[in-house]
């Protein structure tokens, strides 16, 4: 068993609340603990997740519903994954010298990156991205 710190938030407490609890390591731990029919019917439920997660991104995106099934048909969870943090420093090398030449960019990218959420990683992305448009 491993020690997992949860959020939980609410409706009426949007700020959340904290707690730890003991969670399986490994899916051998799952199924001993719960069974092996709970622990296929958990993995499926997050699998779910992962796969409506991603088709309402590419809604997001502009995808139509022909291009997000088709994606979808081979689309498994976890393959490439890559973390935003990951993207943005990637992005980060390839617009290097763009950087370089640009102190004002730099700045902006850097905070950004400090804060080392989803939303200011995208951000990063975006300031370099855009930079690059316009040079």
């Amino acid at each position: 068993m491993i020690t997992r710190e949860m959020k939980v938030k609410t409706k009426e407490m949007p700020e959340g609340w904290d707690f730890v609890c003991e969670v399986p390591g490994d899916i051998n731990e799952a199924i001993q603990e719960d069974g092996a029919d709970i622990a296929y019917q958990l993995y499926l439920n997050g699998r779910d997740l992962k796969i409506q997660n991603r088709a309402r991104t590419m809604f997001a995106a502009g995808k139509n519903r022909e291009e997000v099934e088709a994606f979808l048909k081979t689309f498994k969870p976890g393959e490439n994954a890559v973390s935003p943090f990951e993207r943005a420093m990637k992005c980060v090398a390839e617009h290097a010298l763009l950087i370089a030449g640009n102190s004002a960019l730099m700045i902006k990218v850097t905070e950004a990156l400090s804060k080392k959420t989803r939303e200011s990683c995208e951000e990063a992305i975006r300031l370099l991205e855009d930079a690059a448009a316009n040079q």
